[in-house]
């Protein structure tokens, strides 16, 4: 290329000229309106969190409804383009400021109401006056809590669906802190302060090396394939995300109730914000309009010594970000190949651990170096990187260039900062952007030894001399690209017999060389006693937590089971899956479970061997979930190393290609390893089901059935409904497994002897019809959200003249069913009737029968006594609705709730199966509470209202519920 080639090769593509402001708000003209507007961004960005959830009702919906009409503004690109994602930031921090600590949804709603008008009237100096008294009353410090209140910390954040801080609170009771702008790193010394850490971290952008960027002409995606982001793609997109308040305020939690619970305000802010994913996807935008949708919040962490910064973006720029990387993800998957293992690889970080064990253990190997960047993401060269995005991948290259193309604004502790190199953080595109860039470093530095990548962390595998070569390559071509490896962080991990070669290979790099091993992406490389001996290391880490746990069990059994079986497992399956052979290394966790954490779970003595393999069966057979991780080691790693097997040979071969043969054999091996251990499962469920004794075998069974064990598996979210406290907790497991539960009086108030099966039957105190009551409201409330004339205890048509047959029938006047509703199973017109029966399994009339038996009398009964009636009188059709209070449904109870979940998901718009697990969830609380009341006596409804219509994927997004 000539000169004139690599100088327009550096320019990228200009942005489009924004809309001239030609608009009135209130009584305010464009600039006037701008110009305030201004003020009160650049003030209000800096304001401590303090807002309410946007309330319910025709405040909320016309709050969302603006928020919508403001993206719509950018999408479209109208007069108000210029300052539309501003006031999108301003709005939900101005008007969702809560006006005292003890103000309740009323106030909100109130406060909402008043302050929209305001809005609308451009009023954004009476709502900037309001807004700084509420925040002058705020606390001025954060005070950490005591270690006594880290139980009720911890529960609380596990309430809220923040399982993954809940856990960081396992690790860490409170310590470290936010640190401010002008403290000392070391208050000791003269030590830099908080704000030169930070700026250095955050260096100056620098301009493209025209040799570092990609010599093929850069290409154009054509605009078609973003089609597909619509309205549903961005609902999707909001369920999967999680995380704090970016700069405006409003958490993951908010948005997803924003996208999803204000029906057509939801539906057209979802369609909105697809509009800007279209549009930032297809076109150059100003950088200015668009700058206020990609600041971020900016946290200074103390890391006892030293600062991380933690960079908070605005949840409505990942949510776009999600939806955008839901089309692009086989585009991300192709362009960064089979070297770069962060661009969304199906196992990609197992696959690169399993790669260079297999490499380091070649007998052609001498050492693996394991490469460390300073400052990694926030120094890489944005200019070159999306130079050579815009070839690599074209589709992703407009979004990028919209979102980078300009210093980003990091708020913190009051004052303003700038990323002007690197990605940011809190950007779901950072990690594509990031591998997509590295690419071309990594083939500048193919050679004679093999490399493997995951973001920044970098593992060579070879001999020593050619490690050495590839590592003065990395150092001098790596800053051109915005790489700088770190020597002094940096190991060269050599064979044995290999160490003193080592040491000469790399002498004067400022390398570390050892012949013993090193961590590798949470697993560990090097010799055998060194794996050991890292492995021993992360399991006294997690023996630390788990007794952590069982402190907080103690007190918050619910909270703690759920943070075991949604997360903190999930650290040791990781370490089986990448580390072979540990699986007696990982008995001390078998101990303190077995010994300690399931005891206080379950309130009861520590389980034998057989009720450990019980606990260890998925909760939908019957088990806890508890699985006993040394059992489980060498299954896992075996799957691994299946899954990724033809990743591995794509890396060992250095062939850059991950195509659709690539995939295609992965997922075909997911099938084989999914089929496998649905089957293991299922005979372990049959071995262990042989040795347990009778009654335990058909409390396990009953805990077996369809959706009885949805309230173990979902997050105990308070909101939902779905949080047990520690009494509720321990009853519940007894009654799953027929135990006696702690507490019960020796005589029933009708006197007789008391056990837990005369209280489930016992019809003092009408709980039987408390149990009943909460079915029958339960369904006809969801009735009347898609049938007409629907109807609580309907009074049947006297028989005159009609015959009866058969002794049971009733033909009494004045007989009533439980439910009626019109269009249940046909047309309009067409009437259901409906009679709930809920059973007591346990009860001596059913005990020693078999469920399925059980269940058919129980309709049987119903059937002889109305269903003639019901079609010779009333010409209407008749279903039992027979459940057991383990939460099994008979039949035909089951057929109508399936009937019932089509319709409602048909109503709401949401996914079939999605509303079957939620309504099977429903009705398992519902049955568990009302147990659990006839149990201790309460002499009040414990059913929880429902809210119509409800957000059903919002709760399945939430709470983790899953399919049983």
């Amino acid at each position: 290329p000539t000169d004139t080639d690599n100088e327009c090769s550096t320019q990228l593509p200009p942005p489009e000229t924004v809309s001239r402001p030609a608009f009135t708000w209130g009584n305010h003209s464009a600039i006037d309106f701008s110009n305030i507007l201004e003020a009160t961004y650049s003030e209000v960005v800096h304001w401590k969190r303090n807002s309410f959830t946007v309330p319910f009702g025709k405040a909320g919906r016309e709050f969302v409804s603006e928020l919508s009409r403001l993206f719509q503004a950018f999408a479209s690109a109208t007069a108000l383009e210029s300052i539309a994602l501003k006031a999108a930031t301003v709005l939900p921090i101005l008007l969702l400021q809560k006006p005292q600590k003890a103000s309740k949804a009323k106030d909100h709603a109130s406060s909402l109401e008043r302050r929209l008008r305001s809005w609308r009237e451009g009023n954004l100096n009476d709502l900037l006056l309001e807004g700084r008294a509420i925040q002058g009353r705020l606390p001025k410090t954060f005070t950490p809590k005591s270690k006594e209140k880290i139980a009720r910390s911890f529960a609380d954040l596990m309430f809220a669906g923040k399982c993954k801080a809940a856990l960081d609170l396992l690790s860490n009771t409170g310590e470290g802190g936010i640190l401010h702008l002008d403290d000392h790193i070391d208050p000791t010394t003269d030590s830099p302060n908080v704000r030169e850490v930070l700026l250095s971290k955050h260096p100056t952008g620098q301009t493209a090396n025209s040799n570092c960027i990609l010599q093929s002409p850069p290409q154009e995606a054509h605009p078609v394939i973003f089609e597909s982001i619509d309205a549903s793609v961005i609902r999707s997109a909001a369920m999967n995300i999680t995380g704090s308040a970016g700069p405006s305020g409003i958490d993951a939690h908010g948005w997803r109730r924003l996208c999803t619970s204000f029906k057509g305000a939801s539906s057209e802010l979802c369609h909105s914000l697809a509009l800007v994913a279209r549009r930032i996807c297809t076109s150059y935008v100003d950088p200015k309009s668009i700058s206020p949708l990609l600041a971020c919040r900016l946290i200074a962490l103390n890391k006892n010594p030293g600062v991380r910064p933690i960079g908070i973006g605005d949840t409505v720029r990942r949510i776009l970000a999600k939806a955008v990387l839901s089309v692009m993800k086989p585009d991300i998957q192709e362009a960064s190949g089979c070297l770069q293992m962060c661009g969304g690889q199906i196992s990609g970080i197992e696959a690169a651990v399993h790669a260079v064990r297999t490499a380091f253990d070649s007998s052609d190997t001498e050492a693996v170096l394991l490469v460390d960047a300073t400052n990694a993401f926030n120094s890489l060269n944005r200019q070159v990187a999306l130079h050579n995005i815009r070839r690599l991948c074209p589709p992703l290259a407009p979004i990028l260039i919209n979102t980078y193309r300009a210093s980003t604004e990091l708020f913190v502790d009051g004052d303003t900062l700038l990323s002007q190199e690197g990605t940011t953080q809190g950007d779901p595109l950072a990690m594509p952007m990031y591998a997509l860039a590295t690419i071309p470093l990594i083939k500048k530095l193919k050679g004679n030894c093999k490399q493997i990548w995951y973001a920044d962390d970098v593992a060579a595998v070879g001999k020593l001399a050619d490690l050495r070569v590839w590592w003065d390559l990395l150092t001098r071509e790596g800053p051109d690209f915005g790489y700088f490896p770190n020597p002094s962080k940096t190991w060269v991990v050599t064979k044995e017999g290999c160490h003193t070669t080592g040491l000469s290979t790399f002498a004067g790099t400022g390398v570390n060389v050892t012949s013993d091993g090193r961590p590798y992406l949470g697993a560990a490389v090097g010799s055998a006693e060194y794996v050991e001996s890292y492995v021993k290391s992360r399991v006294d880490s997690w023996l630390s937590m788990v007794r952590n746990l069982t402190t907080i069990a103690k007190t918050q059994p619910h909270a703690a089971y759920s943070a075991l079986t949604h997360g903190l497992s999930s650290k040791w399956t990781y370490l089986c899956r990448t580390v072979p052979n540990i699986s007696n290394l990982l008995k001390p966790l078998d101990d303190i479970l077995r010994t300690e954490l399931i005891p206080t779970l379950t309130g009861r003595p520590p389980p034998s061997d057989l009720e450990c393999a019980m606990f260890a069966l998925p909760a939908r057979m019957g088990g806890l979930g508890i699985t006993i991780p040394s059992t489980q080691a060498d299954q896992e790693h075996q799957s691994s190393l299946l899954v990724t097997s033809a990743l591995q040979d794509h890396i060992t071969l250095q062939d850059e290609a991950y195509g659709y043969e690539v995939i295609a054999q992965q997922l075909e091996s997911k099938a084989i390893v999914r089929n496998r251990n649905k089957e293991n499962r299922s005979k372990a469920a049959g071995d262990v089901l042989e040795l347990l004794p009778d009654n335990l075998q058909r409390s396990v069974k009953l805990a077996s059935e369809k959706g009885s064990s949805t309230w173990l598996t979902v997050l105990p979210l308070s909101e939902h409904g779905f949080a047990l406290h520690k009494g509720a907790f321990h009853d519940a497991l007894a009654l799953r497994y027929g135990w006696t539960p702690e507490r019960l009086p020796s005589k029933c108030i009708c006197g007789a002897s008391f056990s837990v099966e005369h209280a489930l039957s016992c019809a003092k105190g009408g709980f039987p019809s408390i149990r009943h009551n909460e079915i029958r409201d339960l369904t006809a409330t969801l009735l009347t959200e898609v049938c007409k004339d629907v109807c609580i205890e309907p009074e049947l048509q006297p028989v005159n003249g009609e015959e009866l047959t058969g002794s049971t029938a009733n033909s009494q006047e004045g007989a009533r069913l439980d439910i009626a509703a019109n269009g249940v199973w046909g047309g309009t017109f067409e009437r259901t009737y409906f009679d709930v029966r809920v059973f007591n399994p346990h009860a001596p009339s059913n005990r020693h029968t078999n469920l399925q038996s059980v269940y058919r009398k129980h309709e049987q009964i119903k059937k002889r006594a109305y269903e003639q009636r019901i079609r010779e009188v009333e010409h209407a059709t008749f279903t039992p609705l027979v459940l057991s209070a383990t939460g099994g449904l008979a039949r035909e109870a089951n057929t109508f709730y399936k009937r019932l979940a089509s319709m409602l998901a048909s109503k709401w718009d949401h996914t079939y199966s999605h509303t079957l697990r939620w309504l099977r969830c429903r009705l398992a609380f519902s049955l568990l509470r009302s147990s659990i009341q006839a149990i201790r006596g309460a002499r009040s409804s414990c059913g929880h209202a429902i809210r119509m219509p409800m957000a059903v994927d919002l709760i399945i997004s939430e709470t983790h519920l899953v399919s049983l």
